[in-house]
Parts: structure tokens; sequence; C-alpha cells
């Protein structure tokens, strides 16, 4: 196999979403014209040297790689490498962001959740939860337990 360029890819590979997931994490971190790179290089994330190497990237990720699975850094404030990424569904990586980590917790009757995962648990919208404790300024009881407005 090879590349737009001619050069010869030994691991076979290219043009597959693996190898995609491998030159935008690169891109992201080391790009400054790249999509996102102001939330990844930007902020100092980076790739570790053996990751620039794709055979290495292959070698420690592409044993837990699936179809659907995302490449997901564990600790958001870390870079890219082996023992700070895993392989997630997009739901478990968006709940492991800056903002859902930094997100207001809320805690009733023994629980702390985010009000994200509030809203999920009593069927309230997000935004309606959250603006009733944010903006209206209702206790945490009230905002959980009252029911929407819907006829």
């Amino acid at each position: 196999m090879a590349d737009k360029n001619g050069n010869r890819f030994k691991h076979g590979l290219a043009g597959t979403n693996f190898y995609r997931v491998w030159t935008n994490m690169k891109s992201r971190c080391n790009n400054p014209k790249a999509t996102y790179y102001e939330n990844y290089g930007g902020r100092g994330i980076s790739v570790c040297e053996e990751w620039l190497d794709f055979d290495i990237f292959m070698k420690d990720m592409l044993k837990g790689y699936k179809k659907g699975l995302t490449l997901d850094r564990i600790d958001n404030e870390g870079s890219y490498c082996k023992s700070n990424c895993r392989w997630v569904s997009r739901k478990v990586q968006a709940n492991n962001t800056r903002n859902t980590i930094n997100a207001q917790n809320i805690s009733y009757r023994g629980i702390t959740d985010t009000v994200n995962g509030w809203a999920k648990r009593v069927g309230l919208n997000r935004t309606t939860l959250d603006n009733r404790i944010k903006v209206y300024g209702w206790d945490v009881v009230t905002a959980i337990t009252t029911p929407t407005g819907k006829k």
C-alpha cells in the first residue's frame, strides 16, 4: 500500500479510521493551523515522541481498537501516550472532557452527579435543570423534584 506521494506503508492501515485517528491526534497537537489546535497543542497537549512513529502507536493501541470507539486521554491535562490513552465509546469520552469534569455537581439523596446526569435521572431537559439552579436560583431539591409545566 502507498500514500498519495507513492511512499510505501508496511502496516497496510493507511486510509483506515485507525490511521486517521493517529494523523488527527498529531495534527491537533502539532499544527497551529489545525481545527481544535487551541484546545490541544495550544494549551500544551502533546503526542509522546514514541507515538510520532505510527508503528509504535499501532503496537501500543491497535489491540483494543474497535470500530466506533474513540481515542480518549484519561487525564485531560496530560498528553497522548500509552499510559494516558484508552479506547472508549463517544458517550464515555463526552463525560471525560474539561467541561464535564469541571461541571457543577449536584448532591441529592446521597447521590452526587452532574446537572446532565441529574436531568437524565429525573427526566428533565438539561437546560431546564441548569437554568432552574443557575438563572432562577432554585434550591437543588426544588429544581430536581418540580415537574415541567408541560400540558
